[in-house]
């Protein structure tokens, strides 16, 4: 066992938390035998989402907010509700989603976009459920400023169901994965083809590594209403 390092609050010299980081995404029981992956941010607003779905009614979905944006590497990790998907049932549905619908889902809107290209890292992982990307996006926003990642959802509805008619909440609910976005890198010349070369393996790794956590307390606070364990 390591030796606890007595100036980091007993954090080991190895442990990769520091005293103000928190964890960004936890399980959330919706029934018995359900957990639904959450994330800090929504967390303050699902209530409310649910109650639209109850309603039959739903926050905006932007498509448009991704059109004429110059494409970026994003880059992060991908979290697997286990729940639901392995991890060989994840990475083959986000190999195949190119192209395919993410969205960004807040209080008041759902801002979609997607990537071209996306590559994984699964050999860099440092837990089963959670694996470094990098892809080529055309994403709406900045990431670079943020103590936390952005979630981006895969935008899979139920067999039963047409998109236009699955709600947010159900959407975020029964997602069996996220994309958390941590970081962002702009590109002179950067293309869906040769993205691959353009990846910087040290922005890759630091993105990854935080990707999952939320920087400060306070913010984590601000988010959840909740002090953190």
């Amino acid at each position: 066992m390591p030796e606890k390092d007595s100036m980091n609050s007993g954090h080991s010299p190895s442990c990769r938390y520091k005293d103000t980081d928190c964890l960004k995404y936890a399980l959330m029981q919706i029934t018995e035998k359900f957990f639904a992956l959450i994330d800090a941010d929504e967390f303050a607003f699902c209530d409310e989402l649910l109650e639209l779905a109850r309603k039959g009614e739903a926050i905006t979905f932007d498509y448009d907010a991704q059109e004429d944006v110059p494409f970026k590497i994003v880059y992060g990790g991908i979290l697997i509700n286990t729940n639901i998907f392995d991890e060989e049932q994840a990475v083959k549905t986000v190999n195949e989603m190119v192209n395919y619908s993410y969205a960004y889902i807040t209080r008041e809107k759902a801002t979609v976009c997607g990537y071209c290209a996306i590559r994984l890292y699964p050999e860099m992982k440092h837990s089963d459920n959670f694996i470094p990307f990098a892809a080529c996006m055309n994403l709406p926003f900045g990431l670079n400023d943020r103590s936390s990642a952005i979630t981006l959802t895969p935008l899979i509805c139920s067999p039963k169901k047409k998109g236009k008619d699955t709600s947010a909440w159900e959407f975020m609910i029964n997602r069996p994965f996220v994309l958390a976005c941590r970081k962002e890198a702009q590109i002179n010349g950067l293309t869906q083809e040769n993205f691959e070369q353009m990846i910087d393996a040290e922005l890759l790794r630091e993105a990854y590594w935080s990707a999952d956590l939320v920087d400060d307390v306070e913010e984590y606070e601000k988010c959840t209403g909740k002090k953190p364990r």
